[in-house]
């Protein structure tokens, strides 16, 4: 039993779409969805990462 070694969770990056790849998705859109999508697209972008909101200053690289 000592042999056994557990398997290795893979490494899960986040998905992050280009500006182009963004435009495609919200001209296949329309209404209250591409409302909702485009409010929600914006609203990530003006908000700073979440270590800065706690707090906690990361240096640039």
């Amino acid at each position: 039993m000592d042999d056994i070694r557990r398997a290795k969770r893979p490494e899960r990056l986040p998905t992050v779409l280009s500006r182009d790849e963004v435009q495609a998705l919200l001209a296949q859109m329309s209404g209250v969805a591409w409302l909702l999508a485009g409010l929600l697209y914006s609203a990530a972008l003006a908000s700073p990462p979440p270590a800065t909101r706690c707090g906690i200053r990361l240096p640039r690289i």
